[in-house]
């Protein structure tokens, strides 16, 4: 078994009080979360552990734990990124809170 742990400080929390109590797949977080300048690095940090995984002979599962201060926004959000990126035929993919 694989376990990969992406750190998603890095990105900013929602700014608004009133986007505070939504999580982090609420379109109004998502959108600014994804557009974050550093939000293609955490994503080449999947990709990397991705491609980590994929090299096990023989294959094993992979589990993908994104972190941040709360788990409530930056981390769900990448969460919800990488299950709708990994929906294929050969992978399946999905979120855990």
């Amino acid at each position: 078994h694989c376990l990969s742990v992406i750190d998603c400080r890095d990105l900013h929390d929602p700014s608004g009080q009133h986007l505070r109590s939504h999580c982090g797949v609420h379109t109004e977080n998502l959108g600014p979360i994804v557009g974050h300048a550093k939000f293609p690095h955490v994503m080449r940090c999947v990709a990397t552990e991705c491609a980590k995984a994929l090299r096990q002979k023989p294959p094993v599962p992979w589990t993908v734990v994104a972190v941040c201060k709360s788990g409530r926004h930056r981390s769900q959000a990448v969460g919800r990124v990488m299950a709708e990126v990994g929906l294929t035929d050969e992978v399946q993919a999905g979120t855990n809170h």
